[in-house]
């Protein structure tokens, strides 16, 4: 039922759009827009003000160029956590296998298929 009615209703709707679009042509060439006044945005308007330089800005004081020393002795600090946790991780979920270092002469043998459990533990962050 509704798709014989699909080509009328396309029509109707082709038509109604060409109207309103000859209708705005019409408005915009007959009719004048000297009687419609622009809308105003702001009550008050600034004076004109001199233009600034925006390509030079002011340096924050706040903000130090050089970490100090507790700076630096905490960022180590965290590195080292860091390592401590993905050295557990890895041999958490490798057991069997050793990490090699790239220092390390030994020949590289292909590896093993571990047998991962289907639940992992959960991994909890150190609280020291």
């Amino acid at each position: 039922m509704l798709a014989e009615y699909t080509p009328i209703l396309f029509i109707i709707l082709l038509a109604v759009g060409i109207l309103w679009i000859m209708w705005r042509l019409a408005r915009r060439l007959f009719g004048g827009t000297a009687h419609r006044a622009e809308p105003t945005t702001a009550a008050y308007v600034e004076p004109d003000a001199p233009p600034r330089d925006v390509g030079v800005r002011p340096l924050a004081a706040s903000s130090p160029t050089i970490p100090d020393a507790a700076d630096v002795l905490a960022l180590k600090a965290a590195i080292d956590n860091l390592a401590r946790q993905v050295a557990a991780l890895e041999s958490r979920l490798a057991p069997g296998r050793t990490v090699t270092q790239p220092h390390d002469p030994a020949p590289a043998r292909p590896l093993e298929r571990v047998n991962v459990p289907a639940e992992a533990p959960p991994v909890l962050p150190d609280r020291r």
